[in-house]
């Protein structure tokens, strides 16, 4: 009687485990899926910070050439106004 029951039993505890790895394996997809998921979002966003950085370095970049105009037009207007006063 025992051992009809053994062949059985080792397929029902089989099966059981096989259900309990494939549940396992959805857990784990499902875990990886939203891993995915948040790494895809992370990225999104650096790449929009990468940006945002790259058009600040931009303006800063126009501050400093409109700056560097303003300078060199001071520096000639002082120069002429010192050699009117001058006379040189």
């Amino acid at each position: 009687m025992t051992a009809p029951l053994r062949p059985r039993i080792v397929l029902i505890t089989a099966a059981a485990a096989l259900g309990l790895s494939l549940t396992g394996c959805d857990d784990a997809r499902d875990a990886i899926a939203d891993a995915t998921a948040g790494a895809k979002d992370a990225v999104e966003q650096a790449e929009e910070l990468k940006k945002q950085a790259e058009d600040r370095v931009d303006e800063v970049q126009q501050q400093v050439e409109d700056a560097k105009q303003t300078l060199d037009e001071t520096t000639k207007k002082a120069e002429e106004l010192k050699d009117a006063v001058t006379g040189g």
